[in-house]
């Protein structure tokens, strides 16, 4: 599914008269437009200064194509003596614009007819406005809406899951597919990934090493409150750690991309100690020790959900995909956590659920 380069939400596509589609995003008011469109539709001295603009430059943009998933060429347009940032894709062949810039182009009599959109979309696009060059969407990205689910049949030459993937998503209910890309590489996520795994294949082998970094409830901060950190690289056996570092390589990425190097170690590093210091406090069962990624990748998890809501997930069924939006995941997984940390305090589970809700 095509996805918005500005605010990476689900594109809505839109047919014209007699050219390939557009594709518009009702979240930023953002659209791309086909050059066969813009061909038809522009004045002809705008076109000219758009092709001769994308010929000319050497500027690549941090925003991908909705397409190909390739960076655009950034092409500065002048119209009416204000320049405005255009993004090109010449693999595609297609320009794309924010909100209210495609508008506000100099147009020939055609377009009205050949980009007309129709009432639904055109109605969302009114309902978001533009303070200090910052789309503002006035609906609520947090509201109902059956559109943001679905079942779809698998198509033939539709992309499949590999084997291992398709297997861990049916048995476990991992969701498989997001329907934005990442801009940057994830180095960071992959680093810690690779910690976690020779640091808690270590722990496997060696229990005082174990026992010594894992996280002690009844001394929450010895060594200088190191174990609030060092837990997080530990795990209890295979499969606590491969389901972690699927989740913190599904969601860590992501968030990675969103906020940073530095922001995501510094939101990592905090979810992790709050993590920690919320099971310390609550956990009933006197010595106990924790270990585990989860507190810190729940963090991980909630920024994305909170970030993306409407973001769809998929989960892969052999026949089709499920889509269901990062929100309505997120209230689920939440009444899920809240009601294993009654069990907990309780002392009727030793899943750390209090963790979990820590980051």
């Amino acid at each position: 599914m095509a996805t918005c380069p500005a605010c990476r939400r689900a594109l809505t596509e839109v047919p014209t008269a007699t050219g390939p589609a557009m594709m518009v995003c009702l979240d930023c008011g953002g659209r791309s437009v086909a050059i066969e469109t813009l061909a038809k539709v522009l004045s002809p001295l705008t076109f000219k200064r758009l092709i001769a603009g994308y010929k000319s430059s050497r500027s690549t943009s941090d925003r991908v194509c909705p397409s190909c998933g390739a960076r655009m060429r950034q092409v500065s347009l002048t119209v009416l003596g204000t320049s405005k940032d255009i993004e090109v894709c010449g693999h595609s062949e297609l320009a794309w614009f924010d909100s209210h810039e495609f508008e506000n182009l100099p147009m020939t009599p055609e377009a009205e007819t050949e980009t007309r959109l129709p009432a639904h979309v055109q109605e969302a696009l009114n309902q978001i406005e533009v303070h200090h060059g910052r789309v503002v969407a006035n609906r609520s990205t947090f509201r109902l809406d059956a559109r943001d689910f679905g079942f779809g049949w698998r198509k033939q030459g539709e992309e499949v899951p590999s084997m291992w993937k398709a297997l861990l998503g049916l048995i476990l209910l991992l969701p498989i597919k997001r329907e934005h890309r990442i801009v940057t590489k994830p180095f960071l996520t992959w680093i810690m990934i690779a910690l976690c795994f020779a640091i808690s294949i270590y722990g496997f082998k060696h229990s005082a090493f174990q026992e010594k970094w894992a996280l002690q409830s009844d001394d929450m901060f010895k060594y200088g409150g190191f174990t609030l950190i060092s837990y997080f690289f530990l795990h209890g056996d295979w499969m606590h750690l491969l389901g972690n570092m699927y989740y913190l390589w599904f969601f860590g990425d992501a968030v990675e991309d969103e906020l940073g190097t530095q922001n995501y170690v510094f939101t990592l590093a905090a979810g992790t100690v709050g993590s920690a210091l919320l099971h310390g406090f609550f956990e009933s069962r006197g010595y106990s020790l924790l270990v585990g990624a989860s507190g810190g990748i729940s963090t991980l998890g909630m920024i994305y959900m909170l970030r993306f809501p409407r973001a769809k997930l998929g989960f892969f069924l052999v026949v089709g995909w499920l889509r269901v939006p990062a929100y309505v995941l997120l209230a689920i997984w939440v009444a899920m956590q809240v009601d294993m940390a009654y069990d907990q305090v309780a002392g009727l589970t030793r899943v750390s659920a209090l963790a979990h809700l820590g980051g």
